[in-house]
């Protein structure tokens, strides 16, 4: 396999062409582990073999301008198990759950947080996409903090956010009009909101009416 540019005619191995052709058939959410598996084979080639390669790669791992819901599903559940956040002060673990079962009409996140010398604690809200308003869902860095929150409201402000939390004795509000997600990572923050945005968009979520 060979790369044309204005200057030289870069040679792939064989082996990175099979793997090169093995990423283009993978769906997008599938395809961040296969690109650090090739990068890994590339190091091993020559400096511009491994420069020709990122630059296809690239190409390749795009996301793309109008990703699907089982797409965007796929990249949310992955990417936030990705980050879950080990609190040192607490000695805990926080995480967040997307499940790939979720549905435009049943589609749920679940955080959890477990520390040495508390019981577990499970937050988990459960949302309508169809009557979430896009506009509503956007990440707020908290000033001088690390974190940031991820704020969720309904269409005309409908009450169709449910919310229940364990232990102790389970919390459930049925009716909520909007709902705040926290993330350790600010950066990923904004990135996952962007992505339920484009879920509820897909769902077929509308903006309020303008008052």
């Amino acid at each position: 396999m060979k790369i044309h540019t204005t200057a030289l005619t870069l040679r792939i191995p064989k082996e990175l062409k099979t793997q090169l052709t093995k990423l283009a058939k993978q769906s997008r959410q599938h395809r961040s582990t296969l690109v650090r598996e090739i990068l890994e084979k590339a190091v091993k080639k020559s400096t511009l073999a491994v420069l020709a390669f990122v630059a296809l790669l690239l190409l390749c791992v795009a996301p793309a301008q109008a990703q699907s819901f089982k797409e965007t599903l796929g990249w949310m559940h992955q990417s936030s198990e990705y980050h879950a956040f080990f609190d040192a002060t607490d000695n805990a673990l926080e995480s967040t759950q997307v499940p790939l079962t979720n549905t435009c009409t049943n589609f749920v996140i679940i955080q959890e947080r477990s520390a040495a010398r508390q019981p577990p604690y499970t937050y988990k809200i459960l949302l309508n996409l169809k009557a979430v308003d896009p506009n509503t869902v956007y990440a707020t860095a908290v000033k001088d903090k690390s974190w940031a929150y991820i704020d969720i409201g309904t269409t005309n402000d409908e009450e169709a956010i449910q919310i229940s939390s364990t232990p102790a004795t389970p919390m459930v509000t049925t009716g909520t009009a909007g709902v705040s997600v926290k993330f350790e990572d600010t950066s990923f923050a904004g990135r996952f909101a962007k992505a339920l945005r484009h879920a509820v968009v897909l769902c077929g979520g509308k903006p309020s009416r303008a008052e």
